[in-house]
């Protein structure tokens, strides 16, 4: 069982440190030449279930070979099916309330829209930093505010502060109030899904635990009881 384990959390780390999981994270525009690349993404999982296969044979030989072959293509299946219907757009990270704060003192200071937005997509790296100067220049040239805004890569809550932006432009409300408003419950709820995750790790760590005592318990508690009660059941 402990064998067991190792291989599991083993292929896991395989998993996550080759590229199996989701990346939260942005990426930095690669200057490296277009060419053949070794396909990192597929690396770690076809090492992950190599190594799943190869100890589960070991242990259990066919039979285990045959279950963890199921199991390996279940979460490739998964992996994929999540793949195939996830978005364009960029990730929720933990950038964006200090990007929509700026863009609110930057306005509050007398700053307009696309000069905040100019100087937020400079400090800004990645594909947010290229989104927010694309917004800030088709503001430049004229466009209007929804229209600018309406861009199919940015994160959800920055639409949500285009759209707050678009329709202050033709009422007159203070955009900086709205900003900040918008900062405090971004904040909130990346605090709210940091505390989920939490919680949610903190049920699968004694997972592993549960699988390493259980069938301990089943030998020397319910084996016993049952062989008892059968003995007694043909003896009698």
């Amino acid at each position: 069982m402990f064998l067991t384990a190792a291989a599991v959390l083993g292929a896991a780390c395989a998993w996550v440190l080759l590229g199996g999981g989701r990346a939260h994270r942005l990426r930095l525009p690669s200057r490296a030449p277009a060419g053949p690349r070794l396909p990192v993404r597929l690396l770690g999982p076809t090492l992950a279930g190599t190594f799943s296969l190869t100890v589960a044979v070991a242990l259990f030989g066919v039979v285990g070979g045959v279950v963890a072959a199921g199991v390996c293509a279940a979460l490739w299946v998964r992996a994929r099916v999540g793949s195939g219907s996830r978005s364009d757009r960029l990730p929720v990270t933990a950038d964006l309330p200090v990007v929509i704060g700026l863009l609110a003192s930057g306005i509050r200071a007398g700053a307009t829209v696309p000069a905040c937005l100019t100087a937020v997509s400079r400090a800004t790296r990645g594909e947010l930093g290229a989104e927010l100067a694309a917004v800030a220049e088709r503001l430049r040239l004229g466009a209007a505010p929804a229209d600018a805004w309406r861009r199919p890569a940015l994160p959800l809550p920055l639409v949500a502060v285009g759209r707050d932006l678009a329709r202050a432009a033709d009422t007159g409300a203070p955009v900086a109030d709205l900003l900040d408003r918008h900062a405090t419950d971004l904040r909130r709820a990346l605090r709210a899904r940091g505390t989920a995750r939490v919680e949610r790790l903190g049920v699968l760590v004694v997972a592993p635990l549960g699988l390493c005592f259980l069938p301990a318990f089943v030998l020397i508690g319910i084996v016993p009881m049952a062989a008892e009660l059968l003995s007694r059941a043909l003896g009698g």
